[in-house]
């Protein structure tokens, strides 16, 4: 399986997934502030990319598409910002 390492603004993903939020908050990683890393293990890298693509304004996904991340939207509470 192939992992890579993206760099997000964290209040910009937390703003679009109650999931992120919620970690974020969470005592452990206030403390670790400079280093937080949130790992998806269960999503393919080409997936990620492809939920990442469509929580950007404007942008539609193909039916093939949201079939593929619909599932990871729900299990990680991805919504509109």
């Amino acid at each position: 399986k192939s992992e890579l390492l993206y760099h997000y603004h964290a209040h910009s993903l937390a703003s679009q997934s109650d999931y992120v939020d919620t970690l974020l908050c969470s005592p452990a990683a206030k403390r670790e502030q400079e280093k937080w890393r949130i790992s998806f293990p269960e999503i393919e890298v080409e997936t990620w990319e492809k939920m990442m693509k469509y929580l950007a304004p404007g942008k539609h996904p193909t039916l093939d598409d949201l079939q593929e991340i619909i599932p990871f939207y729900d299990q990680f509470q991805f919504h509109d910002g």
